[in-house]
């Protein structure tokens, strides 16, 4: 077990595949490109992250993020991944034992990671290495000719494009914070294209929408508390929709807080199925 300094994003993007065989979720989207962009986008830190190597061959990784979340500065684990005949070794637990005493080093205060909640062993392991479950987050998929507005239009709104730079100004419209993986300070790494959506009322920002083509997700879609229950969420949504490319036939809304009763009941009704749910979990270093 040794960190990822001298392993290119080709072998544990191999890796990958072979340990993520079994999973019960499709990642057949997650190509060598892909992989390499969420790397950039949630922190990557190889020198933090661990693989299992049985002589040259890695048959296991921790990737590892670092950065500000939360007001400190914190890592993340982008994923972790085991190829079958290794799983049930303690092979995670060493694992983290490594990347835990690199990160106080580094004096990184807290370590994150998301696991799905069907996923029992998982989070028997974790919860065994010190992490404690915060709070559940639901994952949403829809068919994107399958939406249908949630509330009629109430006011006029102006839909307009953004920059990256201006998303920071759309924080108080937030209820919860979001997960590492919508983040804005991820948001802000995103090394290609990120649609920002932005609806004005008069001269008066009331809500945004963030999507990230390259993943398919929507990573951030708020409303200013003032012109919530008017249409505003549905206004962005359906513009998102009506400019995807024809290839397009899918889209997701990943980590909303399951205690949104809001925001999750919005999104069934304008037809997003939920797919799963996971646990964020946290260990204090």
């Amino acid at each position: 077990i040794r960190t990822l300094e001298n392993t290119g994003i080709e072998t544990i993007h191999s890796a990958f595949v072979n340990a993520f065989s079994d999973y019960q979720v499709d990642i057949s989207y997650m190509t060598l490109d892909v992989i390499e962009k969420r790397f950039i986008k949630n922190g990557y830190h190889p020198e933090l992250s661990a693989g299992v190597f049985d002589g040259d061959e890695l048959k296991g990784f921790t990737i590892v993020g670092v950065g500000k979340f939360n007001g400190g500065r914190s890592g993340f684990d982008i994923m972790t991944g085991l190829v079958k005949d290794y799983r049930g070794k303690g092979l995670a637990n060493q694992m983290f034992d490594l990347i835990k005493t690199k990160m106080k080093e580094e004096a990184i205060d807290n370590f994150y990671l998301e696991v799905l909640q069907e996923n029992g062993p998982a989070i028997k392991a974790y919860t065994k290495t010190g992490f404690k479950k915060i709070r559940g987050l639901n994952c949403y998929n829809l068919k994107v000719g399958k939406l249908k507005p949630a509330r009629p239009i109430e006011t006029i709104a102006f839909i307009d494009q953004a920059e990256r730079s201006e998303i920071d100004q759309f924080s108080s419209y937030l209820d919860w914070e979001p997960s590492w993986e919508n983040h804005f300070e991820s948001i802000k790494r995103i090394p290609d294209q990120v649609q920002i959506i932005v609806a004005s009322v008069f001269d008066r920002k009331a809500g945004i929408l963030i999507y990230y083509p390259t993943l398919k997700w929507i990573l951030s879609l708020a409303v200013d508390p003032e012109y919530r229950r008017k249409g505003i969420a549905s206004a962005l949504l359906e513009y998102l929709v009506d400019t995807l490319p024809v290839y397009v036939r899918e889209i997701k809304v990943l980590n909303v807080d399951d205690k949104d009763k809001a925001m999750n009941a919005f999104l069934r009704i304008s037809g997003f199925e939920k797919v799963t749910s996971q646990y964020e979990m946290r260990i204090n270093l």
